[in-house]
């Protein structure tokens, strides 16, 4: 009962990284650990983008660029709840990104809400 909302598989000659984004990441790690995967956890930032605008994956980009914070890497959120398309960010300062987003009026997503 977890729902994987976004992911990506890098692939090499002996390993692969799987980066997913889940809506239940501590039940997910347990479960993942349980069967004997090596797991590292890392914080991700969500935001809405507008429904009914273009530009808005270019908004949240230019947001962060004039305050100087480097993106690390973004997903695209499959998601059926209320925010609608949601992308997720890990950027080098997430207290930081998080306040910048919101003071340019973006919404941000917690958690529980990619269901």
């Amino acid at each position: 009962n977890i729902n994987i909302c976004a992911l990506s598989i890098t692939d090499a000659a002996d390993h692969a990284v799987v980066r997913l984004v889940v809506d239940r990441p501590s039940l997910a790690s347990a479960s993942l650990q349980a069967e004997g995967y090596h797991i590292l956890e890392s914080e991700i930032l969500g935001v809405a983008l507008p429904a009914a605008r273009v530009g808005g994956f270019r908004k949240v980009l230019a947001a962060l660029a004039r305050a100087e914070l480097n993106v690390h890497y973004v997903y695209a959120v499959v998601t059926q709840g209320p925010a609608g398309a949601v992308l997720a960010l890990h950027v080098e300062d997430m207290e930081r990104a998080g306040r910048v987003l919101a003071e340019s009026g973006m919404t941000l997503v917690a958690q529980d809400e990619l269901r």
